[in-house]
């Protein structure tokens, strides 16, 4: 029997409040917010800097401004949020936001689950790749400690589970050393603990055949951008960039929003993979002139876009569609209401998710 409710999960960054961090290495006051305002324009229409309707740059060390991204949330018929969890062995960065969520009245509370984003910071964003904070991931005695965080949020109603297990994205699996040892070992935790086991998945589709995750996400629109397009679309779009960038003296990668979508409409899924979708995308208030920017958006594509995304997720009797993003505006890629768009996103999401 095919499965006609699917629900969108949205992946939800944290970066929007200051820490200690944050401050010492990008300067005080530093949220995403500062490189949103900063945006420049590079070309004529070009839709940056992005701004918040009502200019609601919020802080997600408010609790009601965490709150009011619930409401509104559940109000647009988005399933649930995944968090992306900072943890360096032991170390927690940008966490407050979750810490929140241990205080939210069940009645304003979302489904969620957490992405652990395991990767090594650096300053990339200034092509520097000088370390601020290294990726570690010890043995048992680090892997328990991750798990006693993780089963608090583990035991929530709210938090996702798939059979009883418990789900947990990771960024990046093949980065981690003995991967499938401490996957073992948190599964053995959570069925002691009362679960099924936990379930694992991939973000970026990164596992080899030995992997022990039960499933991957196509993140868009990344994944399309890197596999999922033709040799002739390739250099379709570096023509594209070539003449773009002598034009605008910059060195941007430039694609098309339709080709994208069309390419991920189009390729077979196959059985251990979650579809990915995409808002939007230009990281230009990260990259600035080396960044990459999506031509010929909006929201009425979008919508005809997500409509034949849920219906492949049906054909495929696939449970969730994960959607880049709710707020990642930094990469120009976010349902919250701007001041271009209204909520006319969040409009799409709320007819295609309604029934």
């Amino acid at each position: 029997m095919k499965n006609k409710s699917v629900k969108l999960i949205a992946f939800h960054l944290p970066q929007y409040h200051e820490c200690e961090e944050n401050n010492m290495w990008w300067g005080e006051g530093f949220t995403e917010w500062t490189n949103t305002k900063k945006a420049l324009p590079i070309f004529k229409h070009h839709n940056q800097p992005r701004l918040p309707k009502n200019d609601f740059y919020y802080n997600l060390e408010e609790k009601d401004d965490f709150i009011w991204q619930l409401k509104l949330a559940k109000k647009y018929n988005v399933y649930g949020f995944c968090f992306y969890h900072y943890w360096f062995n032991g170390k927690k960065l940008l966490y407050k936001p979750l810490e929140l969520l241990k205080e939210i009245d069940s009645k304003e509370k979302i489904h969620y689950c957490f992405c652990w984003a395991n990767e090594t910071w650096s300053k990339t964003w200034e092509n520097d790749n000088s370390v601020l904070i290294e990726q570690t991931y010890g043995t048992e005695n680090e892997w328990e400690e991750h798990f006693n965080y993780l089963f608090e949020f583990f035991q929530d109603e709210f938090y996702i589970k798939h059979d009883g297990s418990p789900i947990l994205i990771i960024y990046r699996s093949k980065m981690i050393p003995n991967f499938n040892r401490m996957v073992e070992y948190w599964n053995k935790r959570c069925i002691e603990s009362g679960f099924s086991g936990i379930y694992i998945i991939d973000e970026y589709n990164s596992f080899q055949n030995e992997s022990i995750c039960e499933k991957s996400i196509q993140f868009e629109p990344l994944y399309t951008m890197k596999y999922g397009r033709t040799e002739l679309e390739f250099k379709y779009y570096k023509f594209l960039s070539r003449i773009f960038n002598f034009f605008y003296k910059s060195n941007n990668l430039i694609y098309s929003y339709s080709i994208l979508w069309k390419n991920i409409l189009k390729r077979n899924i196959i059985c251990n993979s979650y579809m990915g979708a995409f808002v939007d995308w230009d990281n230009t208030p990260r990259k600035g002139k080396n960044g990459r920017i999506v031509l010929g958006v909006s929201t009425k594509k979008f919508k005809k876009y997500m409509k034949k995304l849920k219906n492949k997720a049906i054909r495929y009797n696939s449970e969730y569609i994960f959607i880049n993003a709710w707020n990642e505006w930094g990469e120009g890629t976010y349902l919250e209401p701007d001041m271009k768009n209204g909520y006319g996103y969040l409009d799409v999401v709320k007819d295609v998710f309604g029934e």
